[in-house]
């Protein structure tokens, strides 16, 4: 029952919901800052590297496709230079489909059963002692879980085998020279 150290990462120029899975306990914080454009990004990326230093995996959530609006290509690019850092950091990773995320909790990857309100809930009830704040850390939380999942080191009960089957076709990332 981890003997790793696992971090989930909800990446968000707004908010970055991280939790840290270390030892049996989960940390959780939202990552703000009210600086705008490239300094915003320097400052996400360089509190993302830190605070990932020392994780055995780290599972950021991907891309919701189906996204629309203006900042859809910030949000990508950002994405890509978090992947990037954490490679050139020699820091495992795993991406994390939105749809996984959410059935991971409420059993289902989308639709009415499926709202930021619901899987925030789902997480709460699924672990009370640990505390979220926002959805972006309640998200954070469900994607270490499922790190942990796919490093073979679960930190949370059994769940129904549905909730959590994609793990086994999730790959890891990982620099070796």
């Amino acid at each position: 029952m981890l003997d790793s150290n696992i971090m989930g990462l909800d990446l968000g120029l707004g908010c970055t919901g991280i939790a840290s899975a270390c030892s049996g306990v989960i940390r959780t914080r939202a990552l703000k800052t009210t600086k705008k454009g490239h300094e915003r990004t320097a400052y996400l990326l360089d509190s993302i590297q830190l605070a990932a230093q020392g994780h055995d995996l780290v599972g950021i959530e991907g891309l919701a496709y189906a996204a629309k609006g203006r900042s859809i290509l910030d949000i990508a690019g950002f994405h890509f230079q978090v992947r990037q850092r954490l490679w050139e950091n020699y820091i495992p990773y795993v991406v994390i489909a939105p749809a996984i995320r959410m059935k991971y909790v409420t059993g289902k990857g989308g639709g009415p059963e499926a709202k930021k309100d619901l899987v925030w809930a789902a997480a709460l009830r699924r672990w009370p002692e640990t505390v979220m704040n926002t959805h972006d850390e309640a998200d954070a939380v469900i994607l270490a879980a499922i790190a942990a999942r796919v490093y073979r080191d679960p930190f949370d009960g059994m769940i129904d085998i549905d909730h959590f089957s994609p793990v086994n076709s999730m790959t890891i990332v990982r620099r070796t020279q």
